[in-house]
């Protein structure tokens, strides 16, 4: 089991993780409604794309949406689902995933509802009710469940009992990413005595009290407030649980325009600007960022199911200044564009040129780091004077003017000297957060074993060299320092606002760089989702696999979701490449005597990757198996259950390897949460013979899958028979 003490010294960083808050919780004739009892998406979308696969076309036949592209027809559904119960999804229809668990729009409360459940824990996933004036307007009850779901009405002759609107929280292993939340709408009913919810509205857009002027003044949001309370009451840090704060809109209503416009956001009506803007802040959500000792605060989101729709909000805690981005393809009576816009707005500022340099770096760096974003085609800027103004031209200017530099540094590794660049333009990378004159400072981490390595840089423009300090925990595990740094190819000093007389020019060479950069994460998406193609032969699979990896792109300088798609590319590229290459006849085939629906889990070993079950310690031998043939993914905690053992050990590869090599790690874990957080998924299986020794082997592809936001490779592992009725492991090398 991995070490309690970080778990918790972790836990208690975020948040005091179990709360008595009853008041929060959706009863039920007695019973409280505990997290179980919700369907929500997943982080990865991974659920919703399976229920739009299976249900979409009849709904797109049905309404003739076959002129809309795939992003408006799943806001389509899935922000109106209920309505689409029972006639086009069946109440209680359960299916298999791709990746083999089975899935339901459908939640029995007899199976989730609980007497017991009165206190909320935020260790893991939980839900809290909120307030939406859809669902407390003065409409009669009847009404509102004609109006949500009123196929369930006339054609079910359900029973309508509830209806509520939830915050719902998916929380992920300590130290891997922000805790989650989304709002969604949900039902409870009644269909031939069984109660069942089922989800109305995903991803909700809340109606709430704009003005709420009866809280106190005390509780008033204020930009000392803001500096003071940088933990929003010590529960999360992202954008969704600011935006819903108590009196939040109070403050940004006060501070950006009252304009009405229509960013595409409201079937073409025109909205205040707050409605798009929070409608762009309350979907997939970024970190709430805090820098220069809490003076400024940036943070941003994107529309639910529409994320190439994207806000930014920055708060100066000291100066008083609030401004905000909106990243639209309409405006107002305009057409469609794929080319997105910025809408920046301030009540603060007079003019574009008041805007600060720091606001235009921070958004520079959002451009580059944040999932499917790009530079826009046309910049404006809404300021005191309530006018729409074009400063496409000046912003391009700024950002050319926060060019950072790029360093040619030498480092020795096993004795031999390797060229680095270290591009401070990719933010993703070299998160800076000092720069002078001087020095440049910047600090990353890594996950090695689970556990975060942090690492401190500094490089020293007088002397070349850059100094790294490693430390865990606090301790210091040493200094690695780089060998003489070339001349930077481009020198960018910081001007402040006294200092703006200091000339900046960025190289040709330094602009091609992060133009590139773009263009590499943009090609990622592309070919994955050509390999999404599910009509592409073998060899139409190969040779787009060709193409990809001759582009030699690094995916390891992009955010976490870039480098996990390339990681699914690569994988899904060398099992087609096996199966294409690979010896597919053998003069012996005794391996095919395995019985891979009763597949022993501790064949599931590689030099990689071993999961190591103990015979002696089996308990229940008759059910200790996995079956090949049908189960796509299992946990561990559902192996532990199966077998009957106490513990469950795997021995895995560490994440970052010392100088002297890469050795496997041991992990003993026996807590049900981190082993429910934890599973294998079954890619692929084929029999070839891998080494050419004209004995068959069973090839698996296999990935284990922890419970946070990094990427896991696949592994190859490779059984083979040499005598009949003995099975062993190989590793496969290539």
């Amino acid at each position: 089991m991995k070490k309690l003490l970080s778990i918790i010294v972790l836990g208690l960083l975020w948040w005091s993780s179990v709360i008595a808050s009853e008041e929060k919780l959706w009863k039920h004739e007695g019973n409280n409604l505990t997290p179980q009892c919700f369907v929500y998406e997943l982080i990865s979308g991974d659920n919703l794309e399976e229920f739009y696969e299976r249900y979409s076309p009849a709904i797109i036949k049905e309404y003739a949406r076959e002129k809309y592209n795939k992003i408006q027809n799943t806001i389509f559904i899935f922000s109106s689902l209920g309505t689409f119960f029972p006639k086009f999804i069946p109440v209680g229809e359960k299916f298999e995933a791709s990746w083999g668990d089975t899935l339901s729009l459908t939640t029995y409360l007899k199976d989730c509802a609980k007497s017991d459940y009165t206190e909320i824990d935020k260790s893991k996933n939980f839900y809290e009710i909120v307030d939406d004036e859809k669902i407390q307007s003065t409409w009669s009850f009847k009404n509102k469940c004609s109006g949500y779901s009123p196929g369930l009405i006339s054609i079910s002759k359900a029973k309508c009992l509830d209806i509520k609107t939830i915050a719902y929280t998916e929380v992920f292993t300590p130290g891997t990413r922000a805790p989650v939340t989304q709002y969604n709408t949900y039902g409870i009913y009644e269909i031939d005595g069984e109660k069942i919810i089922l989800p109305l509205i995903f991803n909700d857009e809340l109606v709430q009290n704009k003005k709420d002027n009866t809280k106190s003044a005390g509780e008033k949001l204020t930009y000392d407030w803001f500096k003071v309370n940088n933990k929003f009451d010590n529960v999360f840090d992202n954008v969704n649980q600011l935006i819903h704060k108590k009196n939040f809109v109070n403050f940004i209503e006060d501070n950006i325009s009252s304009k009405k416009l229509s960013l595409g956001m409201s079937k073409g009506k025109k909205v205040p600007l707050i409605d798009s803007f929070y409608s762009v802040l309350g979907g997939p959500p970024g970190m709430v960022i805090y820098s220069d000792n809490n003076r400024y605060i940036f943070t941003s989101g994107c529309r639910p199911h529409s994320c190439g729709e994207k806000g930014v909000l920055f708060i100066d805690t000291q100066d008083k200044l609030t401004i905000g981005l909106i990243r639209h393809s309409i405006l107002d009576d305009s057409e469609w564009d794929d080319k997105y816009d910025f809408l920046i707005f301030s009540k603060n500022h007079k003019s574009f040129e008041e805007i600060p340099r720091v606001f235009i770096e921070k958004v520079k760096e959002w451009v580059f780091t944040s999932h499917a974003n790009k530079p826009p085609k046309i910049v404006r800027f809404i300021g005191a004077d309530d006018k729409i103004i074009d400063v496409t031209k000046k912003y391009e200017e700024l950002i050319l003017l926060s060019q950072r530099p790029i360093l040619k540094c030498s480092y020795v590794v096993a004795g031999e000297t390797k060229s680095v660049v270290h591009d401070f333009n990719r933010f993703d990378a070299y998160p800076v957060y000092e720069m002078t004159n001087s020095e440049i400072k910047w600090e990353n981490f890594v996950l090695q074993n689970g556990k975060r390595i942090y690492l401190k840089s500094k490089f020293n423009r007088t002397t070349g060299l850059i100094e790294t300090e490693v430390t865990q925990k606090g301790e210091s595990k040493g200094t690695i320092i780089s060998g003489m740094c070339d001349k930077e190819v481009a020198h960018v000093d910081t001007a402040t606002e006294e200092t703006e007389d200091v000339k900046v020019e960025a190289t040709t060479e330094e602009t091609e760089e992060s133009t590139l950069y773009l263009a590499n994460r943009d090609l990622i998406y592309e070919y994955n989702e050509k390999l999404l193609n599910k009509k592409l032969s073998i060899k139409e699979i190969v040779k787009i696999c060709k193409e990809y990896e001759s582009k030699n792109i690094n995916a390891a300088e992009y955010d976490q979701m870039t480098l996990n798609t390339d990681i699914g590319i690569h994988s899904y590229c060398t099992t087609t490449k096996m199966r294409n290459e690979f010896k597919q006849e053998s003069k012996f085939n005794l391996v095919k005597d395995l019985d891979l629906e009763k597949f022993n889990f501790n064949y599931f070993t590689n030099k990689n990757y071993t999961i190591s079950i103990p015979v002696s310690e089996i308990t229940k031998s008759s059910s200790c198996f996995v079956n090949l043939k049908v189960e796509k993914s299992i946990s561990y905690f559902e192996i532990k259950e199966r077998c009957g053992v106490k513990k469950f050990i795997t021995k895995e590869l560490s994440n970052v390897c010392p100088a002297t090599g890469c050795v496997l790690s041991t992990y003993e874990r026996t807590e049900d949460s981190e082993l429910k957080n934890h599973r294998i998924r079954i890619i692929d299986y084929f029999y070839a013979d891998a080494n050419k020794d004209d004995y068959m082997d069973l090839i698996i592809r296999l990935k284990p899958v922890g419970g946070g936001s990094m990427g896991e490779n696949t592994e190859t592992i490779v059984v083979t028979s040499l005598s009949k009725g003995e099975f062993i492991n190989i590793n496969y090398k290539k």
